[in-house]
């Protein structure tokens, strides 16, 4: 911008001392600038609209790039390098396309502005030399003349340019305005209250809720859970299991019926207080490139070491940050591709119990860890939940099991809700998972046993 108005200030100076020469020949040098500008509004609108499929090309260019690299070793187990290499040869060749039809436009319109800044000074040789010739003009006031004019095409260039550039800049801007002035899907209503320290009650009253409409995912939930209660989810997989439990959060409104935190609709109170008081561990665990400490520590940036420490203890984590040579510093790579699987959930988990939630959501947060690591955390979670409700999404039958409630979710409904004996002794959908996942055939047929031998006593 500095430059500019640098070089329209210098075209005005130049101008200046132009009619103070010669009126006659200041009025042929500016003949043919107005042309230069013309042609350059022009060329603004011809290029504008390929800037912005430039910009639209190479966004999309950069994306199947990362695509493949995240997805390389996808890639290669399924020997699908041909024709990726073919997918990314046919976007490149469109961004080039797009550069290659900007260049040539350029190519057009950016002689005409030196041929008319050059047409302008041969007019000023052919007027200057008639008026030196019938001396009303010295010869080194026409070289001097000469002289400020070459100095002005050189801003004038610069402006053309910097025309080609602002049409480039406009084009991305328009991709970053259009993020920034998105209206965001979940925000906190004009009236909305700080939520209060809480106990951890939970409520669901008639909640239905849907991603596209008229077709509902959740149906009619009506559920109540204490504070401190572990409750267990079960279902197949689109049941709605992860939208349940990401409503209480509010990553999406319900579109009927309400959520109650101890009795404040979460519709009533700010987001930024809903959220700090749930804690989350999600199934796709997402780490920041940069060191353990600092992921572990990512809600709480003021945290002590003793506390990072301490959090990691409790999910099984300090042991083999230790192993590493740099420890809690050790740096995790993108996304901590460093780590296996269990250790990235085991520091997600540490950094979820370093807020100290009242509300604890488990996504399944225990799936990529072994038989052994699992009990181990489940005994540090165990003692988590003792002042703290929690909700668990997991196949694990040692998790469901100790569960104070199991909720059993079918088509986006709630078909039962009870203990692990209870439902057990429901025979339905619960006693059917845990028939052909979980036990031996042998332990379901003692309810049944009993019921046929006139009921007797176990």
């Amino acid at each position: 911008m500095n430059s500019l108005f640098g070089s329209i200030i210098q075209i005005i100076l130049i101008y200046y001392y132009l009619f103070g020469i010669d009126v006659n020949l200041t009025f042929i040098s500016l003949i043919t600038i107005p042309f230069v500008f013309v042609i350059n509004y022009f060329f603004m609108k011809k290029i504008h609209p390929i800037n912005s499929a430039i910009r639209e090309r190479y966004g999309r260019l950069n994306a199947t790039l990362q695509q493949n690299i995240v997805g390389m070793s996808v890639v290669r187990i399924f020997t699908n390098e041909p024709f990726e290499l073919k997918n990314f040869e046919e976007v490149n060749n469109t961004f080039l396309n797009a550069n290659m039809e900007e260049v040539k436009l350029r190519a057009i319109f950016r002689p005409f502005t030196g041929f008319l800044l050059g047409l302008g000074t041969a007019l000023l040789y052919w007027f200057g030399s008639g008026e030196v010739i019938r001396n009303t003009l010295s010869l080194g006031s026409l070289l001097l003349f000469s002289q400020y004019i070459s100095m002005l095409t050189l801003p004038v260039r610069f402006v053309s340019i910097l025309i080609n550039l602002y049409s480039r800049a406009m084009a991305g801007a328009k991709r970053v305005f259009e993020i920034i002035d998105s209206k965001a899907e979940i925000e906190d209503k004009p009236d909305a209250i700080q939520l209060p320290t809480i106990r951890g009650e939970v409520r669901f009253s008639d909640v239905t809720f849907e991603y596209i409409k008229d077709r509902p995912v959740l149906k009619d939930i009506n559920f109540l859970v204490k504070p401190g209660e572990t409750i267990a989810i079960l279902g197949a997989t689109g049941s709605g299991k992860s939208s349940l439990i990401y409503l209480i959060p509010r990553f999406y409104d319900i579109i009927k019926g309400t959520i109650t935190i101890d009795d404040y609709p979460i519709k009533d109170v700010t987001l930024k207080s809903l959220r700090n008081k749930v804690g989350i561990v999600l199934q796709d665990i997402f780490l920041f490139s940069t060191t353990i400490k600092e992921n572990i520590a990512f809600g709480q940036p003021d945290a002590t070491t003793e506390k990072i420490i301490n959090v990691a203890k409790l999910a099984q984590a300090h042991e083999f940050i230790m192993s590493f040579p740099e420890g809690y510093d050790t740096l995790v790579g993108e996304r901590g591709v460093t780590l296996s699987g269990g250790q990235r959930q085991r520091i997600a988990i540490a950094r979820t119990l370093l807020r100290d939630p009242r509300i604890l959501i488990l996504d399944d947060s225990t799936s990529f860890v072994d038989t052994k690591t699992e009990h181990e955390i489940q005994k540090a979670l165990d003692e988590l939940r003792k002042d703290r409700t929690t909700f668990v999404i997991t196949q694990r039958l040692s998790t469901i099991k100790n569960a104070d409630r199991i909720i059993v979710l079918d088509n986006g409904k709630i078909e039962e809700i009870g203990t692990h004996k209870e439902l057990l002794k429901l025979r339905g959908i619960y006693s059917q998972i845990y028939a052909t996942q979980f036990a031996p055939k042998e332990e379901l047929l003692v309810p049944g046993e009993q019921k046929n031998s006139g009921g007797r006593k176990e």
